[in-house]
This record gives structure tokens, sequence and C-alpha cells, in this order.
């Protein structure tokens, strides 16, 4: 027997939602609904089994054209920075570059983490939230 090669086929955070939506049909088997997208069978049900995490992604207004989920080194300095960041633009305050670093930095020293604020990382964090 011959393998074929299949090219990978990842969905986007809005595909991976009408995906959901979709499963919810009573009469939509996992093997219809993979054929529907494109994708393999155990894709589809890997998607399903992660359907609280994607549905949380999707209601927290995360970029619906993104494909796969990056984390970056410091989690929980990065999560409490952007938990700080969305209360600030809530207050209408105006954030820069060099205020970010300084915030990810003192959120860093008060949990004890071995964490330095770089442009790079900066850069990084921007497009992990944009």
């Amino acid at each position: 027997a011959t393998a074929t090669a299949c090219k990978r086929n990842e969905l986007s955070l809005a595909d991976r939602v009408k995906l959901l939506q979709a499963l919810e049909s009573p009469s939509a088997s996992l093997s219809s609904v993979a054929k529907l997208f494109g994708i393999s069978k155990s894709q589809a049900g890997r998607i399903g089994r992660r359907r609280e995490q994607i549905l949380a992604d999707w209601h927290t207004n995360a970029n619906p054209l993104r494909k796969r989920k990056r984390e970056g080194k410091g989690g929980e300095v990065e999560d409490a920075l952007f938990a700080w960041f969305r209360q600030a633009l809530a207050r209408g305050e105006r954030l820069s570059g060099p205020i970010l670093k300084a915030k990810a930095q003192e959120l860093a020293l008060s949990s004890g983490r071995d964490f330095e604020a770089t442009d790079g990382w900066l850069c990084r964090w921007k497009t992990r939230h944009n």
C-alpha cells in the first residue's frame, strides 16, 4: 500500500468556531464535517475536544484570522500585563512601548520571575495580543 501525503490544513480561529457550530447539528457526523472543512477526522475531533478553549479565545476577541497560538516565555507576566493593558485602555490612558516594558518588568519583579522586557519581546507580545 502506498501512503498518500496530505497537505497540512490549519484552520483559522473563525473557521474553528464555524466547525464547532457545524458539529452542533444533530445530523452532522464528525467525518462529514471534517470533509466539509477539508481536514482529517482526527483534527476535527481535536478541535471538538478543545471547544471550551476555542470559544473562550473567540469571546475575548482574539484575532479571528490567527491559525496558531504561540505562548511567550513569561506566561503569567504576559497575562498580567495584558490584563493591566486592557484596564489602562479602558481608563483612556496613552500607552507606549517603554511604559509597557517598564510595567512588564515591574510585574516580573513582583512575581519573582527572572524576566527581561526587551524590544524584541515587546514586538512579539504585541503580535500575540494584536
